[in-house]
C-alpha cells in the first residue's frame, strides 16, 4: 500500500492541498498499488522544519503522527510518500508509527532531496 505523509488538518486547510497526497495518487495510478491516504494522521500541529537543526526537527515531529484507530497494518509492506526528504525526521516519525501499528516493512519514496 502507498501512504502519503499527512498534513495537520489546520495546515491542510491553510494550504488547500497535500502535495504528498497528490504524488501518492499519481504513483498509485501508475503502479496500481492502492493508496491509503487516511491510515496515517498528523495529530499534532508542528512548527515548520525549515529553520530547525537535525535534533530540533526530530523532536518537533517525534509524537506528531498516529495510525488511524482500527487500521490493519499487520505484516503489510508500506510505501511512505513525501515530497522532500531533508533530514528524514518526518519520514522516520511516520515510519515508526506505521511500524508500531504492525507494518512489516516501510519504504520511503520522495521526489526531491533537500540539502
Amino acid at each position: 500500500m502507498i501512504v502519503p505523509v499527512p498534513l495537520h488538518p489546520l495546515k491542510k486547510r491553510e494550504r488547500e492541498f497535500n502535495q504528498a497526497e497528490r504524488l501518492a495518487a499519481r504513483l498509485g495510478a501508475a503502479t496500481e498499488v492502492p493508496v491509503h491516504a487516511r491510515e496515517l494522521r498528523r495529530v499534532e500541529p508542528t512548527r515548520t522544519q525549515t529553520l530547525l537543526t537535525r535534533e530540533q526537527r526530530a523532536a518537533n515531529v517525534r509524537h506528531a503522527f498516529a495510525v488511524r484507530a482500527g487500521c490493519q497494518l499487520e505484516g503489510r509492506r508500506v510505501i511512505l510518500v513525501d515530497d522532500v526528504l531533508t533530514t528524514g525526521a518526518t519520514t522516520s516519525a511516520c515510519a515508526r508509527a506505521l511500524g508500531n501499528a504492525g507494518a512489516r516493512e516501510v519504504q520511503v519514496w520522495t521526489v526531491a532531496r533537500g540539502l
